[in-house]
């Protein structure tokens, strides 16, 4: 197994989205980020790599994630990819995997980040640590919807899924994190369970034309 790795600021002052995958996330969500000029950059989360392999990033905590799919050619994926479990390493070489620490908020440390649960926090970290000026959320939906589907695909083969209300107070800390590096986040997801109060939402369609996100600083 190789050590853990440091994450490079390749991004400074650049917009993100960040994109997990909630059973509101659509295809028609990455035809927008595709049409939005300049686009910011996106890092998706799992099975969101199904929607946008032409994502900056692919962040996938898990080695089990990794092993259900091994048969994915690096090429079929982003060009950066990372993860948290040390074993992952076993799995597929090309993944640069991250040190994760408990708790909740943003390490501005590039050698580790914190773990908040679920990966779609640690990609929130990640995101900051490559630069991010400003982080849009997609397919943050922290729950099921009316079908009682927890993601936008199929469930994973062995039929898990967070328990997302255990996860929910972490965005809290976050959130204060971000508003002292100066990093302002909105919630894009169509659905989602995080409070309004937490983290602001706001339409897609909106965040990809406003001038904070767009701009390489924020207001």
């Amino acid at each position: 197994m190789r050590a853990a790795v440091t994450v490079d600021r390749l991004w400074p002052g650049e917009p993100f989205l960040v994109c997990g995958a909630g059973p509101s996330l659509s295809a028609a969500d990455l035809a927008l980020w595709r049409q939005s000029s300049p686009r910011p950059r996106l890092i998706v989360v799992n099975n969101a790599v199904q929607l946008a392999p032409d994502a900056d990033v692919l962040y996938a905590a898990d080695a089990q994630w990794w092993t259900w799919n091994i048969a994915v050619a690096d090429t079929a994926l982003p060009a950066l990819l990372f993860g948290a479990q040390p074993s992952i390493s076993r799995v597929r070489s090309t993944v640069r995997v991250i040190a994760t620490r408990n708790g909740n908020g943003i390490s501005t440390d590039p050698s580790w980040i914190y773990s908040g649960g679920h990966g779609g926090h640690q990609a929130i970290n990640v995101a900051a640590l490559l630069g991010a000026a400003s982080i849009a959320l997609l397919g943050f939906d922290m729950g099921a919807d009316r079908a009682g589907r927890h993601h936008f695909h199929p469930a994973h083969p062995n039929g898990t899924h967070p328990t997302y209300r255990a996860r929910l107070p972490a965005f809290r800390g976050l959130r204060a994190a971000l508003d002292a590096l100066h990093i302002p986040i909105v919630n894009c997801s169509r659905q989602t369970a995080i409070p309004a109060d937490v983290i602001p939402r706001q339409p897609l369609e909106v965040a990809l034309s406003a001038s904070w996100l767009l701009t390489s600083k924020p207001a």
